[in-house]
């Protein structure tokens, strides 16, 4: 009986192990996707627009450029128009950035130029593209 006994402590100790040792393996198979997560090059970018001081509605088309300085310089990325409906101010835009950018080293700026029927006011200054964790 005893030895009946020891051998079924003996299968619950392994088992106990055993399960262990596959929840630290998988949990590890699970943190290198955020080891080798990737920066994600669509990103949403929500605003404010105002004209003589009130708060805009109704449709404006906006364009997007991507430059690495704050003023001045060459667009690296410019974006195809966007149709955008405006409601009380508040305005949101889901920007496909290029792949060709390094974003892991270098500083870029993001211009924003806006207007009805087709973007004419060009807004300043330009923002500075940062991530930040979700």
């Amino acid at each position: 009986m005893d030895r009946y006994i020891n051998s079924v402590i003996t299968k619950e100790v392994f088992m106990s192990k055993l399960l262990r040792s596959a929840l630290c393996v998988l949990g590890m198979i699970m943190s290198l996707n955020l080891v080798f997560a990737e920066v994600p090059y669509k990103f949403n970018y929500q605003g404010r627009l105002r004209q003589s001081g009130q708060p805009v509605s109704g449709a404006r088309v906006f364009q997007f450029k991507i430059y690495s300085a704050l003023t001045g310089g060459t667009a690296l990325w410019t974006s195809s128009s966007y149709s955008v409906n405006v409601a009380t101010g508040v305005y949101s835009v889901v920007l496909d950035l290029p792949e060709t950018l390094n974003y892991s080293s270098g500083s870029y700026y993001l211009e924003i130029i806006a207007g009805e029927g087709a973007p004419s006011v060009t807004f300043s200054p330009r923002e500075q593209l940062t991530s930040t964790v979700y």
